[in-house]
C-alpha cells in the first residue's frame, strides 16, 4: 500500500470520525482543557483495548498469558527472545510453525507435524493440536483452549 494511498485512508477515517463527532449530544457545561485531553486519552485506550481483543492474532497471546492487555508481558519480567518468540507465533512468522516453514521452503508441507491433521498454525499448535492436549490442561498459565 503506498504512502498516499494510506494518508488517503487515514484522512478519510478522521473526516468519518469528526462527522460521528458532531452528531453526539453535547453538554452545555464547559470543559478544562486538562479534562478533555484526559477524556481523549481514556477513551483512544478504550478503543484500542476493544480493537485489541477482537484481533485474532491478540487469542494467541491471551492463551499464552491469560491476560488480555497487550502490555502485560512488560510486567511479565519476559525476556526479549521470549517477547521475539510470541510476536513471531502472533504474526504466524514462527520457526516454530510447519505452516511458516513450507510458505518460505524450507518444509515440504504445512501439516502439524504433531498429529498430521490441519496446517500447523499457531492456533492450531497453543489451542487446537490433540497432541498438546495434555500440556495445555496440565499447566497453570492456561486454564482453556476457549481463546
Amino acid at each position: 500500500m503506498s504512502s498516499g494511498y494510506r494518508a488517503i485512508l487515514v484522512y478519510t477515517l478522521a473526516d468519518s470520525e469528526a462527522k460521528r463527532g458532531s452528531t453526539l449530544s453535547q453538554s452545555s457545561i464547559p470543559i478544562d482543557l486538562a479534562s478533555a485531553n484526559a477524556q481523549i486519552w481514556r477513551t483512544k485506550q478504550q478503543e484500542f483495548h476493544t480493537r485489541y481483543l477482537a484481533d485474532s492474532h491478540s487469542a494467541t497471546c491471551c492463551t499464552l498469558t491469560r491476560e488480555v492487555s497487550p502490555q502485560f508481558h512488560w510486567r511479565l519480567g519476559w525476556s526479549r527472545s521470549e517477547c521475539i518468540t510470541v510476536a513471531q507465533l502472533r504474526t504466524g512468522h514462527s520457526p516454530l510453525l510447519a505452516s511458516y516453514l513450507h510458505r518460505i521452503g524450507r518444509q515440504q508441507s504445512p501439516l502439524c507435524p504433531h498429529c498430521g491433521g490441519d496446517d500447523e498454525t499457531a492456533q492450531h499448535l497453543l489451542l487446537c493440536c490433540p497432541t498438546h492436549m495434555q500440556a495445555r490442561t496440565s499447566t497453570n498459565y492456561i486454564d482453556s483452549t476457549d481463546p
